[in-house]
């Protein structure tokens, strides 16, 4: 067995110290790396599961409300058509105007309307 003189002693050293000096400076470029690419993936990805989210949650809020409106919307509809048919029938008789927009709470005008069709 050889012994190293101190000039072999200190280039092996050297080679050690570098490849461990290359060996910390991998780890620390690819965990920085790792985590921008780690990054990068996860806000693509909760921006798509948000997105997806968004719209389920937007759609499903959106048909709540439209058929509530819808509702609401038909009954007054409703309310409105038969107060009308109640006018018509009380014009038919042949009622007073004042008398039936008292009774129905139908404007004047929409009553001189009506019996104007009739």
């Amino acid at each position: 067995m050889r012994l190293l003189d101190k000039k072999q002693f200190d280039d092996l050293s050297s080679l050690a110290k570098a490849h461990d000096d290359g060996v910390i400076e991998g780890l620390e470029k690819g965990k920085i790396e790792g985590k921008e690419e780690g990054l990068a993936e996860g806000m693509i990805k909760g921006k798509t599961e948000g997105l997806a989210e968004g719209i389920i949650k937007g759609r499903t809020e959106g048909l709540a409300e439209g058929i509530i409106k819808g509702k609401t919307e038909g009954f007054a509809e409703g309310k409105h058509n038969a107060k009308i048919e109640t006018a018509k029938n009380m014009l038919l008789k042949g009622l007073d105007i004042e008398l039936i927009a008292q009774c129905t709470g139908l404007q004047i005008a929409e009553i001189k309307k009506l019996k104007e069709i009739l």
